[in-house]
């Protein structure tokens, strides 16, 4: 994965960070998941069936955890499913025919 920062005018600036996100990354969404006012992304990998979540430190993201979820992950997304007023993650897995819903605690 790699990142792009922009000077809110539309134009990307700097040098470019890259950062690991597994074997075959299929999907990437982008949501505040700790409550600091700065988007973080999710990252799914298809092939190793995990999700990866990286903590925006002001600029630069940092791997916190790594979450094995299923087989074979498809579609992603970010809401506040249960109402608790913090960000969620849904996953799919097409292998399993589920759907998977990872409840945040941060914040």
């Amino acid at each position: 994965m790699t990142q792009l920062l922009g000077d809110g005018k539309g134009i990307f600036v700097g040098a470019s960070r890259s950062y690991s996100a597994g074997r075959r990354p299929f999907g990437v969404v982008l949501s505040d998941l700790n409550g600091d006012n700065l988007d973080d992304a999710v990252v799914s990998d298809s092939e190793l069936g995990e999700i990866r979540l990286f903590i925006n430190k002001g600029g630069a993201l940092s791997v916190t955890q790594t979450l094995k979820v299923g087989q074979q992950l498809r579609g992603m997304g970010v809401a506040d499913f249960n109402g608790d007023g913090r960000a969620d993650v849904v996953v799919t897995d097409s292998a399993d025919d589920k759907v998977v819903v990872l409840i945040g605690k941060c914040h």
